[in-house]
């Protein structure tokens, strides 16, 4: 089986015993250089494929439990990759009289031609929406052009054909391609099968019409080979109509009605008309224009293609915007607060620091929002694999979805220290929530956010997958420039909006919020028509809306951060994932919200400096660094980079800079193997810096520091202070000058490094 770095375009085809249409389909998209997963219902029939190098999957598509286990096969087959291709082959030909059919039989025969269909839509469109892929329905003529004593069977493809050309409209929001090929003239096992009337059959009397009619004739029908060439070249490279009017064209030169002029079809059932005079009359009449408005900025998009094109035109930005948004969306007040949105999830680690934000887990987010009336999918929270298991059979559904909780983007992308890859898994029963529980709680997850020493999964949430129609991003933000809150959106949800931002920022939606009068109903239902919400969803996306601004404001909240907000296949309004901050300096009014906060998702080591009101990050360097004054702090680190060296933290003590904090300032420096030097900047003001000096020397005496140390101390009596640290003995260098200081920090650092590279040691007198 190929690894999931295969950078191969992927497909996947029902239906491929021996001797059908779809074992040659496989063949032959194989033969174009894609990654080829057949399926039949014992994979172990189709060995003649996977000698070919094809991947051979056992696949009953009328069982929905065997689809899902064949999904989480592809899945994990595919890794981070999406699914390009899928080709729904699978079908069932029923042909009796109308009035002598048998029900069970006429039951089977729509489970697989059409129940089936559906099924295998539903269960694999995350991976087609991930690859922006396409499906391929591989219809009949009988659905258009109904052929007598067919009726079971006509009927079973015709709604195939509607539900295919309804699916194509209602995806194409979502850069999923559908198309229907029609099969018509090609050889048939079905078509040599001899059939015969009952005995008492109401047909007797016109038996020898019978026959002629059920008698298919083979001769000059298209071989499943030509077929399945055909079927590809207009899969991958267009409709082969144009190819007959540019033969220049681009890919194989194999024309789709080679054999039986399968185009002649095409152009009596109208599937021309869709792409001009009648497609766009069409559309009006049924008012589709509405929703094309909603979905595209190209007013020449069609809804609905030709059969046999491929939609490459529903790749398309999924919300326009007027021309007057765009210009507020780039006047300077809203281009700050858009700055802001877009920017919170990539800062770095020091403007959070900054910042003082609390995050909380995402459970904990649902919980609240859920308090507040704002809909969120079912869930609760697990700490074992016998929880996770319980609570999957409380929630009372087969389709669920397990989530890592550790405070980190990227968990779906992510990987687990024992292997197991994605942090966000679709689970179908209470069986695979204690499987993929066991192999997340306890274990680290890395991801993009968390570096390679990623972060305790302690806990994981499952809760139901709900299937989303329109996906939205939503959040409420404090923004500098207006000085009050700012509503940010954008119809692009479910994606990375950093991304939405830089490739389309005409999508996002900006609403600076007046703090005196909060979100009105106007303001809220604006926001919410302009997303796209279908209108029987606008009230309640406008009561979500003004709900989430509510949390924002009396939960002392810095950001709400709703990704996707979706409006579901049943039109409800629903928070699928959250990311919610609270301000630190609240804490004091908002004890339940930062009794939550998870210790365990924190650097240690900052944890404790809190603790001992020291604002500390650690960092990549080799010289320690412990200054007071968050300005100062950066002036320094700035300085040590300007000289070549590179800090390995900021150390703000604040203003006091006593000898308890200055010695746990050390304590959290010297923790760091990596530290070869340290450079002590302060500024004594409301502290003099004889009594910073000699604390400083009480802290090197006490814990026997061998590391060189450099300190400038400026300020109030800093001569007593140069002078009780140049009698003391100690390694500790006093400088003046932060040039100076800053030069020596970076010397030292380097002396120290070399000799640990060659294990020796090194000793430093004044004077050097």
């Amino acid at each position: 089986m190929p690894g999931v770095t295969d950078s191969r375009k992927s497909v996947l085809i029902t239906g491929c015993s021996p001797g059908g249409i779809g074992n040659s389909l496989a063949r032959e998209f194989h033969r174009n250089g894609l990654r080829v997963l057949a399926t039949a219902r014992d994979a172990a029939t189709i060995a003649d494929l996977a000698e070919l190098g094809i991947e051979t999957l056992s696949l009953v598509v009328d069982d929905p439990a065997n689809v899902k286990a064949c999904f989480l096969d592809v899945e994990t087959r595919l890794g981070d990759k999406g699914l390009d291709y899928l080709v729904n082959n699978a079908g069932r030909n029923y042909t009796v009289p109308a009035m002598e059919a048998e029900l069970s039989e006429v039951r089977q025969t729509f489970e697989t031609n059409l129940f089936a269909v559906i099924t295998m839509c539903q269960t694999f469109l995350p991976l087609l929406i991930k690859a922006k892929g396409t499906i391929v329905q591989i219809g009949s003529v009988a659905g258009v052009i109904p052929y007598v004593f067919g009726s079971v069977y006509n009927a079973s493809k015709a709604a195939l054909h509607s539900f295919s050309d309804t699916l194509r409209v209602e995806l194409a929001p979502f850069g999923v391609n559908v198309t229907t090929i029609v099969t018509g003239g090609v050889q048939s096992r079905i078509a040599r099968t001899q059939r015969t009337l009952l005995p008492g059959s109401l047909y007797t009397p016109i038996e020898a019409e019978y026959t002629r009619r059920v008698t298919h004739s083979q001769d000059n029908a298209m071989p499943h080979a030509a077929y399945a060439r055909s079927v590809v070249a207009q899969v991958l490279y267009g409709s082969a109509p144009w190819r007959w009017l540019w033969p220049w064209a681009q890919g194989r030169k194999t024309w789709i009605w080679e054999g039986n002029r399968s185009w002649v079809i095409w152009f009596l059932v109208g599937g021309w008309a869709w792409t001009g005079f009648f497609g766009r009359t069409l559309t009006k009449m049924f008012k589709l224009d509405k929703l094309r408005e909603s979905c595209s900025p190209d007013p020449d998009f069609h809804l609905y293609p030709s059969r046999h094109t491929h939609v490459t035109r529903a790749l398309i930005p999924l919300l326009s915007r007027s021309f007057t948004m765009f210009k507020l969306a780039r006047g300077r007040p809203i281009a700050a607060a858009f700055r802001a949105a877009t920017e919170s999830s990539v800062q770095s680690r020091l403007s959070q620091q900054q910042k003082r934000n609390l995050s909380i887990h995402e459970y904990l987010s649902c919980r609240l929002l859920k308090s507040y009336g704002i809909g969120v999918p079912k869930g609760e929270v697990a700490r074992s694999a016998e929880e996770a298991e319980s609570i999957a059979k409380s929630i009372g559904n087969d389709d669920m979805v397990i989530k890592a909780q550790v405070l980190a983007g990227g968990r779906g992308k992510g990987h687990f220290d024992n292997g197991l890859k994605g942090g966000v898994r679709v689970i179908y029963s209470p069986t695979e929530a204690k499987m993929f529980a066991g192999q997340m709680i306890g274990q680290k997850l890395i991801t993009k956010q968390t570096g390679a020493a990623g972060r305790d999964c302690n806990s994981v949430y499952i809760c139901e997958r709900k299937f989303a129609r329109r996906e939205f991003y939503l959040a409420v933000l404090m923004d500098r420039a207006t000085q009050g809150p700012v509503i940010v959106a954008s119809s692009q949800g479910g994606m990375d909006i950093e991304a939405v931002a830089k490739e389309n920022p005409e999508a996002i939606i900006t609403t600076p919020i007046d703090i005196n009068t909060g979100v009105t109903d106007d303001i809220a239902r604006n926001i919410a028509t302009e997303l796209g919400f279908s209108e029987q969803c606008i009230e309640e996306a406008k009561t979500t809306i003004q709900n989430l601004y509510k949390v924002f404001m009396e939960k002392d909240a810095t950001q709400i951060e709703i990704n996707p907000l979706s409006e579901t296949s049943d039109h409800q309004v629903l928070a699928m994932d959250a990311k919610l901050g609270f301000d630190e300096n609240a804490e004091f009014r908002q004890k339940e919200v930062f009794s939550w906060r998870d210790v365990s998702q924190e650097d240690a080591d900052e944890v404790k400096a809190a603790e001992h009101g020291l604002n500390f990050i650690k960092l990549d360097g080799d010289i320690g660094c412990l200054v007071n004054g968050a300005g100062l702090a950066m002036a320094t680190m700035d300085i040590i980079k300007l000289n070549g060296g590179s800090p390995a933290n900021f150390l703000d003590v604040g203003g006091g800079a006593t000898p308890a904090a200055i010695k746990s300032a050390f304590e959290l420096i010297t923790s760091d193997p990596k530290v070869s030097a340290i450079f002590v900047n302060i500024f004594g003001g409301i502290v003099r810096c004889d009594a910073i000096a000699q604390g400083l020397i009480n802290v090197v005496q006490e814990m026997g520091l061998r590391t060189p140390i450099v300190a400038r101390l400026q300020g109030t009596n800093m001569e007593q202070a140069h002078k009780l640290i140049n009698e003391s003995g100690l390694k500790i260098f006093s400088m003046e000058d932060l040039q100076n200081a800053a030069e020596k920090s970076v010397q030292f650092s380097k002396v120290v490094k070399m000799a640990r590279e060659i294990d020796v040691g090194v000793e430093f007198t004044l004077g050097i």
